[in-house]
């Protein structure tokens, strides 16, 4: 195989791998519907809630926070491994480096799966508050 050829394919495959970065992170992005200021991330704080025995109704599940700064913040449902995690997002707007940071803890937490956008709230605490109605401690 010539040189020229190898550059040329070794190109298409960068420009494929790229692009199908770009829609990945958009389809994220648009189940998010991100608003607000961005800010850095800062870290995440875990609430696991175990639950002793679930009836038949009633699954097991956990809370988690990502804190990546912000005052709004998204609820999103994510099922792993029989257990529905229900993840408040924070929703910084001053940093667009933000979407591609959350996509990859999600994807990083949870593998690939397609998180269950429930809603977004003007506070933390609001989006806590839901995710404790959503998932109930036994």
């Amino acid at each position: 195989m010539n040189s020229q050829l190898s550059r040329l394919l070794a190109i298409l495959a960068a420009c494929l791998v790229i692009l199908t970065g770009i829609i990945s992170i958009k389809s994220w992005m648009t189940t998010a519907k991100q608003e607000g200021p961005r800010k850095r991330p800062t870290g995440v704080i875990t609430s696991e809630q175990p639950k002793p025995k679930p009836s038949s109704a009633e699954a097991p599940c956990a809370i988690k926070r990502a804190v990546f700064g912000g005052e709004r913040a998204a609820l999103i449902k994510v099922p792993k491994r029989g257990v529905q995690h229900y993840i408040v997002l924070d929703l910084p707007t001053d940093n667009p480096m933000v979407p591609f940071y959350q996509a990859d803890w999600l994807h990083a937490n949870y593998g690939k799966v397609t998180p269950q956008f429930v809603g977004e709230f003007a506070t933390v605490d609001a989006a806590v508050e839901k995710a404790a109605i959503h998932c109930k401690r036994n």
